[in-house]
């Protein structure tokens, strides 16, 4: 099934598996999820969170500096 994805400025569609998480997802994505806040389908979401075909996911990378 495909997901819509938002990463930073850039949108794409990616295919997972039926029954997917956020945190299956993230992980084909080389991303860490202790280092993004994930909105699905625009409200703020766990890992555990099902997808399902059509879902929209917005990445958000935690900014830290010093």
């Amino acid at each position: 099934m495909k997901i819509k994805v938002k990463l930073d400025s850039k949108k794409s569609e990616v295919e997972v598996a039926e029954g997917s998480t956020v945190d299956e997802l993230l992980e084909k994505l080389g991303i860490n999820r202790e280092t993004v806040l994930v909105r699905l389908n625009k409200e703020i979401c766990t890992e555990e969170e099902k997808l399902k075909p059509g879902d929209t996911i917005e990445i958000i990378r935690a900014v830290t500096g010093g």
